[in-house]
């Protein structure tokens, strides 16, 4: 079968959909799928790297889009358009698979039926957002009339799309995978832990994310006072970076926790591995989330992860067997900042010294044990050849 997958961003530039788009694109490969995935040329990539070879049957096309800011997407969308068709001239595709349902799935869906394939849609959930604006809802309805399939990554977006318009009959919760066995190599652990943690008996939690409000890295350090007091010995460490780092810094100075908090930044996912693997847990306070591929990936090494009860988390974690959830006050995810109560911080307080006296060990291995039965890419790729047989 020839898929083209189209979405926006690619590797480098790191994000839950870029993961799951190139991770996707090499599962379906492997499987002896003839894919090419398409996604942009950065301002700063050379032309060189438009097209790139990962496996013998996938190919990487990546196009350039204008440098002015609100001609970006425009262009980028029509330069997609361009080379799909010129690419489908060529050798025909079976299914094309869009990667969001606004914008790239009305793209995707104006040109699936110029050239007469199928289409499939998978929404990681801006539909969240999107489905406030009554010409976005519009433009939704238009993209999924051609499509035969629309994959969401919870039960909470399956529930939002249908309320924007998608016929019922066309979604298919499926969450996010990843692909286990890239975590179990080992990485210099011993290295890692000298890093991680200044004496044996620290118990660090460290939160992955990048630094957004929706993501409530604001409302992980808002716990560490609380946490000291409960916790000998606690850290929190938190990896990635964004527009909130300056006011996070500013957050850590105020509430006087500088010995207890530190910033990694963005790190390669060659170093951000071995961290999870070393941490006591993985930290989640979000306000938004539909499937967190980093959540899985502490499961993934064996570390259990403390999350909020909101979107998609409760699909993965199960509380007190891999994992803590703890209430924030509300269960769907908002991409705006409410500014949470003392009462659900102290939620998050209770949920970290619930880990810091568990069995962490067990439940990180019932984790692993988890991610491999449910939410591999093994998985994952079957429940998707399926549909595409359907769909085509």
């Amino acid at each position: 079968m020839r898929i083209g997958i189209v979405t926006t961003h690619l590797p480098p530039v790191m994000g839950g959909i870029e993961v799951h788009c190139e991770n996707l694109a090499v599962t379906l490969a492997k499987l002896g799928h003839d894919v090419v995935l398409y996604g942009s040329l950065e301002p700063w990539q050379d032309m060189s790297v438009a097209a790139e070879h990962r496996e013998p049957n996938l190919e990487i096309r990546r196009v350039p889009a204008n440098a002015h800011a609100w001609l970006r997407r425009p262009s980028r969308l029509r330069n997609l358009r361009s080379r799909l068709r010129a690419d489908h001239e060529v050798r025909p595709f079976d299914i094309l698979h869009a990667h969001q349902l606004y914008p790239v799935g009305v793209a995707a869906s104006v040109l699936a039926r110029q050239l007469g394939t199928s289409l499939v849609i998978t929404e990681h959930g801006s539909i969240l957002e999107d489905q406030r604006t009554w010409w976005k809802r519009m433009l939704i309805r238009c993209a999924v009339r051609h499509a035969t399939a629309v994959i969401t990554a919870s039960q909470e977006l399956a529930s939002t799309a249908a309320a924007a318009g998608v016929p019922v009959d066309l979604i298919h919760s499926m969450p996010n995978a990843i692909i286990p066995e890239q975590f179990d190599a080992p990485d210099g652990g011993g290295s890692t832990r000298r890093r991680l943690k200044e004496r044996s008996e620290d118990f660090v939690a460290v939160t992955v994310r990048r630094l957004y409000p929706k993501n409530g890295v604001q409302y992980a350090l808002r716990a560490v006072p609380q946490c000291v007091e409960r916790i000998p010995n606690f850290r929190l460490v938190v990896v990635g970076d964004g527009p909130q780092r300056p006011e996070l810094e500013r957050l850590v100075k105020e509430l006087q926790i500088e010995e207890n908090v530190r910033f990694f930044g963005a790190l390669p996912n060659t170093e951000i591995l071995p961290l999870m693997r070393e941490a006591d847990v993985g930290v989640f306070p979000s306000l938004a989330e539909a499937t967190s591929i980093a959540a899985l990936e502490f499961m993934a090494v064996g570390t259990p992860v403390v999350a909020s009860k909101v979107g998609g988390l409760p699909e993965i974690i199960h509380d007190g067997e891999t994992g803590f959830l703890f209430d924030i006050g509300f269960t769907a995810s908002r991409y705006d900042d409410p500014g949470l109560p003392a009462w659900a911080i102290a939620n998050l307080v209770d949920a970290l010294v619930r880990a810091s006296r568990a069995n962490l060990q067990a439940m990180g291995s019932k984790a692993k044990g988890i991610v491999r039965e449910r939410f591999s890419w093994d998985v994952y790729a079957h429940q998707l050849e399926k549909l595409y047989r359907e769909a085509s």
